[in-house]
């Protein structure tokens, strides 16, 4: 595996483990976050994207993966020292893990569960545009559902591109459409819906998305 080229972008989706992958890799800071942990899922899927993460970029830089440099900017993950300029956005969702690696420009990754139909009127009035909860208003079911996950993972793909996360959301804009500065790559697997967002000048480079899936016994790609 090698990285993206400047200018280039890649994106993998991981299968999370049922169990605690093997968390020797993870950094003392990590291992202490992962006791902080009330919700054993959520453990899980964070040492699992640790995993994942320490993995990839050891092998992009040459190094093994409980020595790859990682600190928290803005709660997300950044390479440090960084000489690829290499960018990381992880998110979990649907039992998956979607990781998205970009070199010399900012990318954000979102992956959701579809949620129930139920409800999504008022939650979509606090963070989407107008706009956008008219068009929601015209559907129903899972019609409806499908579509909410799909403005929402576009937002917050973006968003966390961006790197403000939701604080810096602005209702003013729609994602009905591509933004024009932006690129958003996205599908759905299984009970989930994905996004990827980055500069519209990027390009992907290679397959979308590698599945690889994540066992007890090979939690890494």
């Amino acid at each position: 595996m090698r990285p993206p080229d400047p200018g280039a972008a890649m994106a993998l989706l991981v299968r999370c483990p049922a169990v605690m992958p093997p968390t020797g890799t993870l950094s003392p800071g990590e291992r202490e976050r992962l006791r902080s942990f009330a919700n054993r899922r959520a453990a899980i899927d964070f040492a699992a994207g640790r995993v994942v993460l320490r993995d990839v970029l050891g092998k992009f830089t040459g190094g093994p993966p409980d020595r790859v440099g990682l600190v928290l900017r803005a709660g997300r993950p950044v390479l440090s020292p960084n000489p690829l300029g290499l960018d990381v956005s992880l998110s979990h969702g649907g039992g998956y893990l979607c990781l998205a690696i970009a070199r010399g420009l900012a990318v954000g990754a979102d992956i959701e569960n579809i949620p129930a139909p139920e409800g999504l009127g008022e939650m979509a009035a606090l963070v989407m545009s107008p706009r956008e909860c008219r068009v929601l208003d015209r559907l129903s079911g899972p019609g409806r559902a499908e579509a909410f996950c799909r403005l929402w993972t576009r937002r917050e793909a973006a968003l966390k591109g961006m790197g403000t996360g939701f604080r810096g959301n602005d209702r003013a804009l729609s994602y009905l459409r591509p933004l024009a500065e932006l690129r958003f790559v996205e599908g759905r697997i299984g009970s989930a819906r994905w996004a990827v967002a980055l500069p519209a000048a990027a390009r992907f480079d290679g397959p979308v998305f590698h599945a690889m899936p994540v066992t007890e016994e090979a939690p890494c790609p």
